[in-house]
């Protein structure tokens, strides 16, 4: 295609998410700061596109330089046709068990609320703390499936329970 225009020989390599096996052969002119153009590194031929598609990149690699596109194939199959690894999506029971809350007799859940307790304690906070907006806001951010128990579970039975178990190691 002789309707390709050239370009000059200081090519700069794809700004931002360009993660194709295939900008390995392409870059663009220095004075394309838009980065419409992709520029073959072999010819220096501006090669047209779609908003960011590669066919016609592959198309070129195969048409114009098919040892280089061999290489390029070879790269693609290696690394999945990108040179960074895919994200994982999300599987629906993953997803369910992102949000279902903890098991309030489940190891995590008890982790967490006697490091609470411990925090209240320690710190000598008002017991009410555990119903602060800022407070539940932050547990939210590190875990969103913990539910804080009431200030009364932490009265009657938190607080006492870590009572305890601190006044017989003292003991023994």
């Amino acid at each position: 295609q002789n309707n390709m225009a050239a370009c000059s020989r200081e090519l700069l390599p794809k700004k931002g998410t360009g993660n194709s096996v295939i900008w390995n052969w392409f870059g663009f002119d220095a004075a394309d700061k838009t980065q419409t153009k992709p520029c073959c590194k072999i010819c220096f031929k501006a090669v047209a596109t779609g908003s960011s598609s590669t066919t016609n990149l592959f198309q070129h690699l195969r048409n114009k330089h098919p040892e280089e596109w061999e290489k390029c194939n070879r790269l693609r199959s290696e690394n999945g046709s990108s040179s960074t690894p895919a994200k994982k999506q999300t599987t629906l029971p993953e997803s369910f068990t992102n949000c279902v809350p903890y098991d309030k007799n489940g190891a995590r859940w008890k982790a967490i609320t006697e490091a609470i307790t411990f925090y209240i304690a320690t710190d000598m906070l008002p017991i009410y703390s555990v119903e602060k907006r800022g407070f539940n806001h932050m547990l939210k951010v590190l875990d969103a499936r913990y539910v804080v128990p009431s200030r009364k579970y932490f009265a009657d039975v938190a607080l006492p329970h870590l009572y305890n178990t601190t006044r017989e190691k003292i003991r023994s």
